[in-house]
């Protein structure tokens, strides 16, 4: 009887102390005591939370290095591409710009101002056409270096009279000239085009010069067929 006694005064006095708690929690009178007994707790949960981010952040890094230089290496093979399209329409302006100059220049040059001339030699490492028409064929005038457009000795055509935008009578010796691309163009010279004994038309600077080294004039209307022979006047 005694034992049941003490079980419900004991119950009495928990439910009591339980209901005296929640007063005093919604009373706020327990918040300073939670805050002192919980901070510990939250320092101990921040410091973990820390912890494992950054242990979290260097697992990841490897992954996160190795993107980046994938990405930096595609960002450098876009450049390099760019870089070659930039190149390659530069060359492509300057060539249509070396072949307006052509066709304004051979505009105001009839047919028979052309020389003939046969392609002797090769000289591959130096990128050289060797031709049999030096200065004595060509003169050594070189007005056009004065020019926006630099025609070296003279513009080399095929033999038909159509002019190669990227070749020119680059030098000229006495009895034998150099064909070579225009500087600037790096581009190597069609070797199969101007096998040795294959001829070429050269238009050179200035008619008058050129005229007074040969004694007579082979002309042509617009091919390669001769149509008439002028002789030389010689004298004033």
């Amino acid at each position: 009887m005694k034992l049941t006694r003490s079980r419900t005064l004991q119950t009495i006095v928990l439910v009591m102390v339980v209901i005296g708690l929640i007063a005093l929690a919604l009373g706020g009178y327990l918040t300073p005591v939670s805050r002192y007994l919980l901070s510990p707790v939250i320092v101990a949960q921040t410091w973990l939370s820390t912890r494992f981010t950054a242990i979290q952040n260097y697992l990841s890094s490897p992954q996160d290095i190795t993107r980046l230089r994938d990405r930096n290496t595609a960002l450098e093979a876009e450049v390099s591409r760019l870089q070659t399209e930039i190149i390659n329409l530069k060359q492509q302006i300057d060539e249509t710009r070396v072949l307006s100059a052509l066709v304004d220049f051979a505009r105001v040059n009839p047919e028979y101002r052309y020389v003939a001339a046969s392609v002797i030699g090769h000289q591959r490492q130096k990128g050289w056409l060797i031709t049999d028409a030096g200065w004595m064929a060509l003169s050594q005038d070189r007005g056009t270096s004065r020019q926006k457009t630099d025609q070296g000795y003279g513009v080399v055509c095929d033999i038909e009279g159509r002019p190669y935008p990227d070749l020119i009578v680059v030098d000229a010796y006495q009895e034998h000239g150099i064909i070579a691309r225009r500087p600037g163009l790096g581009k190597e010279v069609e070797w199969q085009k101007f096998p040795i004994g294959s001829m070429v038309r050269i238009l050179p600077n200035h008619a008058c010069a050129t005229g007074a080294m040969h004694d007579r004039y082979y002309v042509v209307d617009g091919t390669a067929e001769v149509i008439s022979v002028w002789p030389r006047i010689n004298g004033y």
